[in-house]
């Protein structure tokens, strides 16, 4: 009897033996690798097809979207029965123009894992758009919707006058906030002071002076959004020309970027107490594995943000109904202003999801010279919408 016993023992042992030795040795060692263990040599062979090349032409083609759905919306406002026909096409146009932003932000954290001066060239790029954006909306307002009043109203104050009276109906919350690259600016800034390392300067204990001009966005972002609160809760009345300084999505938005930022510092730390160096940290980050985490993360906080952005967009309605006095009619308008400063509209977010699992940061280009057209085509794109829009508009009048 305890013969019998022992040998089935010793049969199970065998075949659990068998068992882990029908598992490859390579399938074993891939179960086990560690961040610190992954290397060129043992990295996975998915990579997505879409690069940042491919994000930066979809955020120009969204943008596009976003005035043509800006054109449809005036459309309605003049001519009422068609918003009926075109309601749908105006949510479907807002939904795709939010991710106007996601794009440009994941296409520039590519940039930035993969070049060695990624974060120069993008605050140089941002900067210049940021002022230029500036720049073409006083050029644009002075010059010709103040010069437009002007000539059908002598009177100069008087013009100015209706100018910002029709800027405030379009607005509808007391501001205009356009100047995405505000944003993109914003947390390339963000991403830079946690993440990059000084060759020069803020050496050693230093290091945290150069940590703490994280700071600058952040502030940036509360002082915006302050405001942005401020107008549309009629506390204040915003000048027309602090339009394009105003940060144009939700702090919802900014948190979800935020926490990209902190994914490559968080993974960084990781790394380095594996007895890695900053060196072998850099060559990690532009494995396949790494790009694969950084999709499935990008994808999950989305999610959070989402649920995150409507409980949000609860709470401060609440508080604007009650600061109002409350009521079913206050209580509605009150949903409609937290949605005005960028609340409960981030579930056109999820769109993007399929995007960035089929995403790599790891895919480049040797010859870089097409990426410097995007811009100019996704411009002349807009410039023929606007056209379009505008000779559209002119036709309900005529």
């Amino acid at each position: 009897m305890t013969e019998n016993k022992i040998t089935e023992i010793t049969s199970a042992e065998n075949v659990s033996d068998n068992s882990e030795a029908a598992i490859p040795a390579e399938e074993k060692k891939r179960q086990r690798r560690k961040l610190h263990e992954v290397t060129a040599l043992n990295d996975i062979k998915y990579r997505g097809p879409f690069s940042y090349r491919h994000f930066r032409i979809f955020a120009w083609i969204t943008m596009a979207m976003a005035q043509a759905g800006f054109f449809l919306s005036i459309a309605t406002e003049i001519e009422t029965e068609l918003v009926g026909q075109v309601s749908w096409l105006i949510r479907l146009l807002s939904a795709l123009g939010g991710l106007t932003l996601p794009f440009f932000l994941i296409a520039s954290f590519a940039v930035i894992l993969n070049a060695k001066n990624g974060y120069k060239k993008l605050i140089i790029l941002y900067s210049l758009s940021f002022l230029g954006c500036i720049v073409a909306f006083f050029v644009v307002y002075n010059h010709y919707i103040l010069g437009i009043f002007h000539i059908l109203i002598q009177d100069a104050s008087e013009a100015t006058s209706y100018a910002d009276q029709i800027l405030s109906v379009v607005s509808k919350n007391g501001f205009i906030a356009f100047n995405i690259f505000v944003d993109l600016l914003q947390f390339t800034l963000f991403t830079f002071f946690i993440n990059y390392h000084p060759t020069k300067r803020f050496k050693g204990k230093k290091i945290i002076f150069f940590r703490l001009f994280a700071l600058l966005p952040v502030l940036y972002e509360i002082f915006s959004f302050t405001l942005k609160m401020l107008a549309a809760t009629n506390n204040i009345v915003l000048s027309v020309y602090v339009y394009p300084i105003l940060t144009t999505k939700s702090p919802t938005m900014f948190i979800l970027f935020l926490g990209l930022a902190f994914f490559i510092k968080i993974r960084e730390r990781i790394y380095r107490k594996r007895n890695k160096t900053l060196t072998e940290y850099k060559a990690f980050l532009k494995t396949n594995v790494n790009s694969w985490h950084f999709s499935v993360y990008t994808s999950v906080s989305i999610v959070l943000s989402v649920i995150l952005d409507f409980a949000l967009w609860v709470v401060v309605a609440a508080f604007i109904a009650v600061s109002n006095g409350g009521g079913q009619e206050v209580m509605l308008e009150a949903f409609i202003t937290a949605n005005g400063l960028g609340f409960g509209d981030s579930l056109g977010l999820l769109i993007i999801i399929p995007f960035v699992l089929l995403f790599s940061y790891t895919k480049t280009y040797k010859d870089d010279t097409f990426d410097k057209f995007i811009p100019f085509g996704g411009v002349a794109l807009i410039a023929a919408v606007y056209v379009e829009g505008a000779f559209r508009i002119l036709q309900l009048f005529a």
